[in-house]
């Protein structure tokens, strides 16, 4: 097992790239309410924190990483790269926890995805500083 963080853009990058197969190996998946709305208090309190930090700015992007237990992730292949300082290339990641992160922050309607596409360039995490800890 391998342990560091992962940004919420590369989260982010890994849904818009494999969408919903991300969440292949998940038993529980992204909850969602019996309306059918992906809205839960799971999620709304992932999207005040997230917009505490984001759009208020009243607490600092690490401050994430300490209020939230992080994602756990099965790859297929796990390749350390040369000279990028503790980096790993993911082969075929699957979401085992933390579908609810990755829900709330893909989701296109929320707040929180709507302050990602204002960045540069568009419709990406750019300069995305939020992190969670990861374990592969």
């Amino acid at each position: 097992m391998h342990a560091g963080f992962i940004s919420l853009e590369e989260l982010h990058t890994m849904f818009k790239t494999m969408g919903v197969g991300l969440f292949d190996r998940n038993i529980r998946a992204p909850l969602a309410r019996r309306d059918g709305s992906k809205s839960t208090s799971v999620n709304q309190k992932i999207t005040e924190t997230l917009k505490r930090i984001m759009l208020d700015q009243t607490q600092l992007p690490s401050a994430f990483s300490f209020m939230h237990n992080g994602v756990t992730l099965y790859a297929q292949r796990l390749k350390r790269l040369l000279g990028k300082d503790g980096q790993y290339e993911i082969t075929e990641p699957r979401i085992l926890n933390g579908a609810q992160t990755v829900a709330t922050v893909v989701e296109p309607h929320s707040l929180i995805a709507r302050s990602y596409i204002r960045r540069s360039p568009p419709n990406t995490l750019a300069g995305s500083t939020e992190r969670v800890l990861c374990r592969i």
